[in-house]
């Protein structure tokens, strides 16, 4: 009779899902399946290693769920990352089908505007509110300067998030914790979400209403477009459309003006 074996992927960084975990894009230390012949028969057991710097990183495991979950679904890590009114306190909501634990996760957050070697720091102030929930605040000084420079310049920003140890809740001890999460994002007014999110429901119903000619469901599209943008305030920071998922600020800076900067000085 045939014995059949199911060892992890062949790849360095196998994937493990205990509980559907991260949209199911869990990882795990690398890991294979070891046979011992002994006569007639064969014992078989899973070998994983155990040096430190086999674990695999959680920053990576949380970006496969980000990109992983607005290709599917359209939400990603958050569900929610806007400002009130006053554009200083930001409300984060991380979307509870990523079943993470019910727990403080974010340990801090700040965003870098990219102006040179040095990027300016923005610190935000992160407080954990209960279930997936987080209020962030900046500072005068911070609300100040993006109102005053980032919106009129626009230069790279980029989101640093970093993680409690979540080591001792079950699914999730097998990660390191010490890797920030990095990635380029954009700070948009909540205005030009709401408009986008409509743009996209009135395409939608063109294409399978009357044609051409607008349709009831499309006026009323419109109409609705309209109310929510007048009430619309604050911001939203959510990963960049165009150049979030693998940020290369050296090769941007050569391809695109307003990443311009003279980097083969530093090249070498």
């Amino acid at each position: 009779q045939a014995k059949l074996i199911v060892s992890a992927s062949g790849g360095p960084i196998p994937k493990q899902n205990y509980a559907g975990e991260l949209f199911n894009w869990g990882l795990e230390r690398p890991s294979g399946t070891l046979v011992q012949f002994n006569g007639k028969d064969a014992q078989f057991s899973l070998v994983e290693s155990t040096i430190a710097q086999a674990k695999p990183r959680f920053a990576v495991a949380w970006d496969y769920a980000d990109i992983y979950g607005k290709e599917k679904n359209g939400n990603g890590v958050f569900l929610r990352f806007e400002s009130s009114a006053d554009g200083m306190s930001f409300t984060i909501e991380i979307n509870p089908e990523l079943k993470l634990p019910e727990v403080h996760i974010i340990d801090s957050i700040e965003l870098y505007h990219y102006t040179g070697v040095e990027p300016k720091k923005l610190p935000m102030t992160v407080n954990f509110v209960g279930k997936y929930v987080y209020k962030a605040n900046l500072d005068a000084c911070t609300k100040n300067y993006i109102e005053e420079r980032l919106q009129k310049k626009p230069k790279p920003i980029f989101l640093t998030l970093r993680f409690k140890n979540l080591s001792n809740q079950p699914c999730f001890q097998q990660y390191d914790f010490a890797s920030p999460w990095n990635l380029q994002v954009e700070l948009i007014k909540k205005v030009q979400v709401v408009r986008e999110e409509f743009e996209k429901l009135i395409e939608i119903q063109t294409v399978y209403g009357q044609g051409d000619s607008p349709t009831y469901s499309t006026m009323y599209l419109y109409k609705e477009m309209e109310k929510q943008m007048k009430q619309a305030r604050g911001h939203v920071i959510r990963r960049h459309s165009k150049h979030g998922e693998v940020p290369d600020h050296m090769e941007l800076s050569r391809k695109f003006k307003e990443y311009s900067f003279d980097w083969f000085k530093y090249e070498h």
